[in-house]
């Protein structure tokens, strides 16, 4: 989230903003984690996938563009 938000937010903005969405913060990071631990293969996927679904999600958001529904709650 980090690589969107430099581009719009001061860095008391980004901490507030990453604080009122924490749990969209915590999934990309929880992602990346796992994808990051496949051993190898998972450098080369894990950064590019985190950079994009974050940025993808960041700007949504700042467009007021609704989540997708995951179906899990």
């Amino acid at each position: 989230m980090d690589y969107t938000m430099e581009r719009f937010f001061s860095y008391r903005e980004a901490i507030e903003f990453v604080s009122n969405h924490r749990s969209i913060a915590v999934g990309n990071g929880l992602v990346f984690f796992l994808l990051f631990s496949i051993p190898l293969i998972g450098a080369l996927i894990a950064i590019p996938i985190a950079t994009a679904a974050s940025t993808i999600t960041v700007l949504r958001i700042l467009r007021g563009i609704p989540q997708p529904d995951s179906g899990f709650l």
